[in-house]
C-alpha cells in the first residue's frame, strides 16, 4: 500500500512540476487567469481518476488563509497509508 500511495505522490508531482514549467496561454490577465483554472482542472481530473478517494479528502481537507499551508495538508493526507 506504502508503494502505491508513494507512486500516486510521485504522479501527482511529476503533473504539478510539469504543468509549473508550461507556459500560460493568453495576453491578458483574464486569459491567463483561465488558463491556470483549466489546468488546474485537468490536473484534478487526472488525480481523481487515479486516485478517486482523493477528491473526498480534498473537500474535506482544512481550509487555512495560506494556500502553501492548504496544499501542505492535502499532499500530508495524500502520502498517509489509508486503511483498507
Amino acid at each position: 500500500m506504502r508503494r502505491v500511495t508513494f507512486c500516486l505522490f510521485s504522479l501527482l508531482i511529476t503533473i504539478i512540476i510539469s504543468g509549473g514549467c508550461a507556459t500560460t496561454h493568453g495576453n491578458t490577465i483574464e486569459e491567463k487567469r483561465q488558463a491556470i483554472l483549466d489546468m488546474k482542472r485537468e490536473v484534478l481530473s487526472d488525480l481523481y481518476e487515479v486516485h478517486p478517494k482523493s477528491k473526498s479528502q480534498i473537500v474535506n481537507a482544512p481550509r487555512s488563509r495560506s494556500p502553501k499551508l492548504s496544499t501542505h495538508l492535502v499532499m500530508e493526507s495524500l502520502a498517509t497509508p489509508m486503511s483498507m
